[in-house]
């Protein structure tokens, strides 16, 4: 339908860049319609960088590895090489040739390529993971494998909200590209990260990224906010549902918050399921987390809030009461509550407190830690499979364990009911003892930095397993070394019957900064 060349050339491009991941053939035929386009045309450089560009990526996704690089390659030329100042156009097509070139096992040219993209590079400060940051997981409609990879490309905006995902490379097809560019679209960034990263670095991020193995494990935090939730609905207050990133989710939010305020006063008890959301959301500032947090327990007291829902509360506005806990003083905060009556005399909530204490109190006094965690097991108003129940039995046996009594490690294990492939729903993570590797000489060699958010199943004797990195930034730069590190690391034991894992899919990130 297109009348003049360049809209004709503009409609081949974005049809090329659509087909790439889900029809290459299609993509290939449009960039050779746009190449008799051009026949005996004069194109600007730019505009011949970027139809080259994307032949390279389909010639990268169908695994002509050695095609792509040459045309990637001949993009970073038209666009001027390989200089010190580069745009955003350049780094995509550096970028590009360093992918290319690391499949074809040339590391050095990879490594070179990426360098003069500026990734791990940055003038002031590091590129920091988004405090909302998760790996799809696998399965799913993608149909996503452990073994599936994809290098994406992506752009924050002001907000905090990803505004352009997109796929770059994948091993295993299109359909596994697009998933893993549509995970990124639910990540977050607090306004003060956004503050810190300068604005050229926030367009055309690329990130290296695997799907997620892990299972759900709720956490004692988890069934405070399930019992709230679950009162809620009980009273018919509906809880608005989650839809998207929490930066895109948090002005909806605030402008919910405003206009039922307005409709029905600041402390109605509509109100209650805005704040549960807005006090779940990660991008919101911990001062007015915190003020939030204390006007929604004063309407759960007005409203007679049961004892575990409205700790769910309680507990959001002590953890945001201070920017940092120093020493004990987070432990006797919350061991204050086991004194409030109406804790002290509802069990689970009773339970939560002590469990919460006792996690706190295992790198500082074990024996305290026990002593609480026997409290909660021995509690004769819980229901025997109680998950506070459980969850203490599972410690005690850990910690039996670890100072070498296998018998009451036994004892206690069997107390809890669970069979010996079963973890503990509510969760307890093994804490880490050390961690082993080393800053790649490479890397170090070319000035990168970057991290890498690890996924790993912890045996009984604490030995880390099947390790791997499903988030890597740069791409490829650290995901070796990344992999290692948390290879050789080593946990507190946990007991199980048969000696198999302490639970899987546990996740760390690794940092690697260079000290200036």
């Amino acid at each position: 339908m297109a009348d003049a060349p360049p809209d004709k050339a503009v409609a081949l491009l974005r049809l090329a860049t659509t087909a790439t991941y889900v029809d290459p053939a299609v993509a290939s035929a449009a960039l050779a319609r746009a190449d008799a386009l051009f026949a005996g045309a004069q194109v600007d450089r730019e505009v011949s960088a970027e139809f080259e560009r994307r032949k390279g990526l389909v010639l990268l996704n169908t695994g002509d590895f050695a095609g792509a690089r040459a045309k990637s390659g001949g993009a970073v030329k038209l666009l001027g090489g390989l200089t010190e100042m580069t745009e955003l156009a350049e780094v995509s097509a550096r970028s590009d040739t360093a992918i290319a070139a690391l499949l074809l096992g040339d590391d050095d040219t990879a490594r070179r390529y990426m360098a003069y993209t500026g990734a791990g590079r940055l003038p002031d400060g590091t590129f920091d993971p988004a405090v909302q940051m998760k790996a799809p997981d696998c399965g799913g409609e993608g149909g996503l494998k452990p073994n599936d990879m994809a290098i994406i490309e992506f752009s924050i905006g002001d907000d905090g909200t990803v505004k352009m995902s997109a796929p770059v490379y994948a091993a295993g097809g299109g359909s596994v590209a697009l998933a893993f560019a549509r995970a990124a679209l639910g990540w977050s960034w607090t306004p003060d990260q956004v503050k810190k990263l300068p604005t050229f670095f926030r367009y055309n991020i690329r990130l290296e990224m695997r799907c997620s193995t892990a299972f759900e494990r709720p956490s004692i935090r988890d069934i405070l906010g399930s019992a709230l939730e679950a009162w809620m609905s009980g009273k018919h207050i509906a809880v608005p549902p989650v839809e998207g990133s929490d930066a895109l989710a948090l002005p909806r939010q605030r402008a919910a918050l405003a206009a039922v305020s307005a409709k029905d006063g600041a402390q109605a008890l509509s109100l209650l399921p805005i704040y549960y959301r807005l006090l779940n959301n990660s991008v919101l500032p911990r001062e007015q987390k915190n003020a939030m947090a204390t006007n929604a327990l004063a309407i759960a007291d007005a409203n007679g809030v049961p004892a575990l829902p409205r700790l769910a509360i309680d507990m959001v506005v002590r953890d945001t009461a201070r920017a940092e806990w120093r020493g004990g003083v987070y432990v006797g905060e919350v061991t204050e509550l086991l004194l409030q009556p109406l804790y002290a005399a509802d069990p689970e909530a009773r339970s939560a407190i002590r469990l919460l204490v006792a996690d706190a109190e295992l790198h500082s006094s074990r024996s305290r830690a026990r002593e609480l965690f026997r409290q909660v097991a021995d509690d004769p108003a819980l229901v025997k499979n109680d998950p506070m129940r459980v969850g203490a039995l599972v410690r005690i046996a850990s910690m039996e364990q670890q100072d070498g009594d296998a018998a009451a490690a036994r004892a206690a294990f069997d107390q809890s009911g669970l069979a010996a492939n079963q973890c503990s729903i509510v969760d307890s993570p093994p804490r880490m003892l050390r961690a082993g590797g080393s800053f790649p000489r490479e890397a170090q060699q070319w000035g990168f930095e970057g991290w890498t958010q690890t996924q790993f199943d912890v045996s009984a004797d604490g030995r880390v397993i099947n390790a791997r990195a499903i988030l890597s930034y740069p791409p490829f730069v650290f995901t070796k070394a990344g992999t290692e590190t948390m290879a050789g690391a080593r946990y507190t034991k946990s007991y199980r019957p048969d000696g198999g894992l302490g639970c899987g899919a546990s996740a760390e990130r690794v940092r690697f900064k260079i000290a200036h």
